[in-house]
Parts: structure tokens; C-alpha cells; sequence
């Protein structure tokens, strides 16, 4: 198989999967973004008062969730790359 072909069809593909990638972690940004508000309150509750601790661990889940949300599709592009390039 040509070498461009196969790159321009598994760029097609990938841009797909990149797409159906994004929108879970969006859905997901979402509904935190919802739900932060009475998670707060709910945190008040116990005494945890300190907001910046709250937006510090919220936004290093969120950049965990990307990061490994990326990385599996780091993943998924090198094997669908090869098993398209090798032909099988």
C-alpha cells in the first residue's frame, strides 16, 4: 500500500476517533462545571472551607483525565497506523 494513502486514511480515522475522543472528556467538563457549586457546599458542610485547595485538586484531575485520555489515543494511532501500514 502507498505510503501517503495510508496516511491520509488513517489521518480520516483519526480525526474521527479524535472527535468522538473529545467528547466524552467534554461531557465531562460539564458536569463539573455543574456540579462544582454543591460540591463546595457539600465540602462547607465538613468544615473544608479553603476554595483555592478545591480548584487546585480540580484542576489536577482534570489535567489527569486529559493526559490519560491522550494517551490512550496515542496509543490507538500508533496500532491502527500499523495494523493499516502492515496490511493485515
Amino acid at each position: 500500500m502507498n505510503i501517503k494513502l495510508v496516511l491520509k486514511l488513517v489521518g480520516r480515522v483519526l480525526l474521527l476517533e479524535a472527535a468522538a475522543l473529545v467528547l466524552p472528556l467534554a461531557v465531562a467538563l460539564t458536569h463539573l462545571a455543574f456540579s462544582f457549586p454543591m460540591v463546595r457546599r457539600i465540602l462547607m458542610l465538613f468544615n473544608l472551607w479553603d476554595l483555592s485547595l478545591l480548584l487546585t485538586i480540580t484542576g489536577i484531575t482534570v489535567v489527569v483525565f486529559a493526559l490519560l485520555y491522550f494517551l490512550v489515543y496515542t496509543i490507538t494511532a500508533r496500532m491502527y497506523y500499523r495494523i493499516v501500514a502492515d496490511g493485515r
